[in-house]
């Protein structure tokens, strides 16, 4: 049996219409591939970042208790060295008065 041209452009016609109802249907599944990744890199990027902020927060942490340490040490340093020259001063400032005493009062009489 032979098909007239009329069954044959019917034939071509519903393969058409089946092809691009597969072709449609790949290009959905596609999509939605696609969105599923895109999805599951940002999930993926926020982890990152979460775990990216808590290093940085820590390094931070660990930095600043250096920074208070030195700062100390350079506190306790500075006291020292300003207690000394208290010291010092003071020091200067008897012999000075003693000189200044001694040109002023008379000689003391044994």
């Amino acid at each position: 049996m032979e098909l007239s041209e009329e069954e044959i452009l019917k034939k071509i016609h519903r393969a058409e219409e089946e092809a691009m109802k597969r072709i449609e249907e790949a290009q959905e599944e596609a999509e939605r591939l696609l969105k599923k990744t895109e999805d599951e890199i940002r999930e993926e990027l926020k982890i990152k970042e979460r775990e990216l902020l808590k290093e940085v927060s820590q390094i931070k942490e660990r930095r600043l208790k250096e920074i208070d340490k030195e700062t100390e040490r350079i506190l306790k340093e500075a006291h020292a060295t300003a207690s000394k020259i208290r010291k010092v001063s003071r020091s200067r400032l008897e012999e000075a008065i003693r000189k200044i005493l001694s040109l002023i009062l008379p000689p003391e009489k044994p």
